[in-house]
């Protein structure tokens, strides 16, 4: 090979690679931007199978004795007017509506609901002790039903929150929690609040979130585009209109979401578009106005 070509050669061989390199790096910071743009601050964290397990079973004798101490103590403060279901007709509602599947896949759960039901009517150390016998028998080796468990574990987070559950929940907190701390978990309080608060805001006449999200973007698209970093990511686009679905739904009931759109998909959309309304500082029209009072008033209940 000639001189010439040789040093063409060479010239050609270094622009090559520092165009694919440089080509390269600039993939791998745009992939950085949409990670970070894109994040959701709110998910869930992952639990393992034992942690899973432990969601649905007590099996621990010292936390069983520990419920049954704060039952015994905390159990009759909870009739307070009178119109509070009792406890045991909460976790037998509880029992039937959301614990069914999982007694079927796993029989000898039978004997320890009814021993824990015993307990709950009547805090005593015999019924604690019948609990933590029986606990102690529960075939936790067998592969199947350590899957039947983690199964109906997941489930919870993404299914459904069922008035029965929620009531019952409320109730266990009660008991577990001191009275302030009470208030903050009190989940069941929150989301009967959030629905009102959503409902109240129809009946007054206002457009729903997914409606002044839509006249916003159509009076003011370029302008979203050209400003918000945001609002370029079709990530961000899905998660604000999953978040704003969520609410209208919540506006009908309280038990049509499950934890997950709960605690996860509702909040991380509201934020995406909270974000991009304050990012592009639009005109304070009655749309933008409005969909900005929207958002608050979903998540000052989060």
């Amino acid at each position: 090979m000639d001189l010439k070509k040789y040093l063409l050669n060479s010239f050609l061989s270094v622009c090559s690679t520092i165009i694919f390199c440089n080509s390269c790096n600039n993939k791998h910071i745009a992939e950085e931007e949409r990670d970070f743009y894109t994040q959701n601050t709110h998910k869930l964290p992952e639990y393992t199978p034992e942690e899973l397990q432990q969601i649905v079973l007590i099996n621990s004798p010292e936390v069983i004795t520990g419920f049954r101490k704060k039952l015994k103590e905390k159990g009759t403060k909870w009739l307070t007017s009178g119109t509070e279901p009792k406890p045991y007709d909460l976790w037998s509602s509880y029992r039937e509506n959301d614990l069914k599947g999982l007694e079927q896949l796993f029989p000898s759960l039978k004997n320890l609901f009814d021993a824990f039901g015993k307990l709950i009517k009547n805090p005593t150390e015999e019924h604690e002790e019948e609990v933590v016998a029986i606990n102690k028998k529960l075939p936790t080796d067998d592969p199947k039903a350590a899957e039947a468990l983690r199964t109906f574990a997941q489930n919870i987070i993404n299914q459904k929150l069922t008035e029965s559950l929620l009531a019952y929940q409320s109730f266990f907190q009660f008991v577990h929690y001191d009275d302030d701390d009470h208030v903050i978990n009190n989940f069941h309080v929150t989301i009967k609040q959030l629905h009102a608060n959503l409902a109240g805001w129809e009946k007054d006449g206002n457009l729903s979130g997914t409606k002044l999200w839509k006249n916003i973007i159509q009076k003011e698209k370029a302008n979203l585009i050209k400003h918000s970093k945001e609002f370029q990511y079709s990530e961000n686009k899905k998660a604000i209109e999953e978040s704003l679905k969520i609410a209208e739904r919540l506006a009908i009931s309280p038990y049509c979401v499950s934890y997950k759109e709960l605690k996860e998909t509702l909040p991380h959309g509201l934020d995406k578009l909270k974000t991009i309304l304050g990012e592009v500082h639009l005109k304070e029209t009655a749309d933008v106005d409005l969909l900005k009072r929207y958002c608050k008033l979903i998540l000052s209940n989060d």
